[in-house]
């Protein structure tokens, strides 16, 4: 065993003065061949550990930082025996941070998964080549979990090329060993870096800390709200019903009212409060003093439509997991006869069609695991970065208004309308296409005449039944014909999260179309239903799907638009989702609340899910967008 502590000449970085110290403990052993361990041989094995301390100063007027660098190869952690009681051990941003800002120019490869932003065709993606230094990252942020990355770090005159995993707080510099006085420059530019970093008001890069951590402990959380999923849970219930070929049956106790699974679906759409203390198998509260592997917590609010006040939802959680406890008047799939008949939280459960929302919107789970948001801050900022506030949107009782045969374009009182003339939502100059289908992929398709730009817009609106509507309903009589049924959707801005869910997922659903040229097998077809068909919702009408053509000069220039586009670096794609029922000022005036923890569950739910659409916009190069009243 070689034993070694030295005082190393001290180094000058970027105007700090760094002291470092060196000490180093080197073992030699034999040992058997990992290729061939039963062999007659041994092989010759040194274990090292390297120990540097660096001293910084000047910072923070003439205080002294101390940082300690320690490798170890083959040999035990040092810092196990006691030293991490007196350390303060650098969590991943910050020990990330150096490599991104200011010393690396770019990434050269990133992977990266999303958190529940798509059930569909847009999961995983790499990166090349990415420019951390932008304004607007389009692969961080909160609602990315990140992978493994490959980073070039300018080092003296050349480039270095650094392999980090973030989450394991491991960096590679390739496979090569470094001369040790390589090795200790690296560590002092290091430390300066998290010097400056830890020192600083904001940090100049808060690049990781836009990444979804993952939790490794679910049961010290506490949960707030639960939103079951409707579309992604029917979409489920559809799929074990067609493969096994049994139907929806209420449980006892359903009321009459529900007809269909839809009418069952609807009662649980809400976003579910969860203020309760956690409760043991028996029902009895949990004794947090010792040690416990689950706990339930019942719903507080609001009540199921029909059942009794104690049929309430409930949040199983695990270590690692959730579960939702449905009351059983939901119902199964299949009677009490059949083999495969099951209950409606199985399927809930077994595709994770819901999120549950921990420590007032630090945390979620959802059906990629449990992840929390490490700059909640800056997270909200972002989120009202892409909101858009449209006057006229206020004025909306309706997503298309009422049709007929011979109408040729959409009422003044929908949000149809707007779109069509409002600049704000599509320019006058461009084309616009009314896609607007069953099978649609956008209600509106906008394509910028003037420059390489494409927006797809989905709409979503919730009429807002008015007062005389609402009387005769009850009365049960005739509403007078010059008398509206509904009110503009200004007199009632919501904060609901349910409202969003079906907008938001057919915008990311059709991110897969998002690039799309003339060469798609699918283009052909929808481009003649463009150029020649009318529109047929809610009812069949003379409702040309091109709307306009704005200064294309005909028809074919739009096949030219959407290739240009396609074969542009520069292009500018644009993903929004139209929601009159919402206010700009309303709604970022309660995402606000969510850093001082005074935000309802509704609103946290509302991020979560405003945020998963953002985010998968942006990983796949696109600009999000959400239009609301102002």
């Amino acid at each position: 065993m070689r034993c070694i502590r030295e005082k190393r000449a001290d180094l000058q970085i970027d105007g700090v003065t760094v002291g470092v110290t060196l000490s180093s403990l080197t073992r030699s052993f034999l040992r058997s061949p990992l290729l061939a361990p039963d062999a007659d041989v041994a092989e010759a094995r040194f274990a090292h550990v390297l120990l540097l301390e660096l001293n910084l100063q000047p910072v923070r007027d003439g205080d002294t930082d101390a940082y300690l660098y320690l490798y170890r190869e083959l040999s035990d952690d040092p810092l196990d025996h006691g030293l991490r009681e007196r350390c303060v051990e650098i969590g991943p941003p910050a020990f990330i941070e150096p490599f991104v800002q200011p010393d690396a120019t770019r990434i050269e490869r990133m992977s990266m998964r999303m958190m529940a932003a798509s059930r569909g065709e847009i999961r995983r993606k790499t990166i090349d080549a990415y420019d951390v230094g932008a304004a607007t990252s389009s692969l961080g942020l909160h609602r990315t979990i990140a992978g493994s990355m490959t980073l070039a770090v300018p080092h003296g005159g050349g480039v270095r090329r650094f392999d980090v995993s973030p989450h394991r707080q491991r960096v590679r510099a390739g496979t090569s060993r470094l001369p040790l006085d390589k090795v200790i420059h690296w560590a002092a530019e290091r430390a300066v870096g998290f010097s400056r970093s830890s020192t600083a008001s904001e940090t100049s890069s808060a690049f990781l800390s836009q990444f979804a951590q993952p939790i490794a402990r679910l049961l010290d959380k506490t949960p707030s709200s639960v939103l079951i999923e409707r579309r992604a849970f029917a979409e489920a219930i559809g799929e074990y019903a067609k493969l096994t070929g049994l139907a929806w049956v209420a449980g006892r106790g359903a009321p009459d009212t529900w007809k269909t699974l839809d009418d069952a679906l609807d009662a649980v759409s809400d976003t579910f409060v969860i203020d309760g203390q956690g409760l043991d198998g028996s029902g009895a509260p949990i004794d947090r003093s010792k040690p416990f592997s689950e706990a339930f917590y019942p719903s507080s609010t609001p009540s199921i439509p029909g059942l009794k006040p104690t049929d309430r939802v409930k949040l199983k959680v695990g270590s690692r997991t959730c579960k939702v406890i449905l009351p059983s008047a939901l119902g199964y799939v299949g009677t009490a006869k059949d083999a495969q008949r099951r209950r409606l939280d199985e399927i809930l459960n077994q595709s994770r069609a819901f999120r549950a929302v921990f420590d007032g919107g630090r945390a979620l789970f959802c059906s990629e695991g449990a992840y929390g948001s490490d700059n909640l801050t800056l997270a909200t900022k972002q989120l009202a970065g892409i909101f858009r506030g449209v006057r006229a949107l206020g004025g909306v009782h309706s997503e298309k208004g009422e049709t007929h045969r011979l109408s040729t374009s959409f009422q003044t009182q929908s949000c149809f309308h707007v779109i069509e003339t409002d600049g704000a939502l599509a320019l006058r100059h461009s084309a616009l296409i009314c896609d607007d289908s069953t099978v649609e992929w956008a209600d509106y398709i906008e394509l910028d005449s003037a420059a390489p730009r494409i927006r797809w817009m989905h709409a979503k609106v919730q009429k807002i039944e008015s007062e005389e509507a609402r009387k005769a309903r009850k009365a049960k009589k005739a509403l007078p014909s010059h008398v509206s049924p509904t009110v503009a959707v200004q007199t009632s801005p919501s904060l609901s999260a349910s409202d969003l869910e079906e907008v938001v997922g057919q915008a990311i659903k059709n991110l897969a179309r998002l690039r799309i040229s003339t060469s798609d097998p699918e283009f052909s077809g929808r481009y003649d239903t463009w150029v020649s068909k009318t529109c047929a919702l809610p009812s069949s009408s003379r409702i040309d799907r091109l709307r306009r053509l704005g200064k294309l000069p005909a028809k074919a220039d739009i096949k030219k638009r959407f290739d240009a586009a396609a074969a542009d670096p520069h292009a500018v794609y644009e993903v929004a989702i139209v929601v009159p029922n919402y206010s700009k000022k309303a709604v970022e005036g309660e995402l606000a609340k969510i850093k001082t923890g005074k935000a309802s569950p509704s609103v946290l739910q509302m991020f979560w899910l405003l945020s998963g659409f953002m985010h998968a916009c942006l990983e796949v190069g696109a600009k999000p967008l959400v239009f609301m009243h102002d």
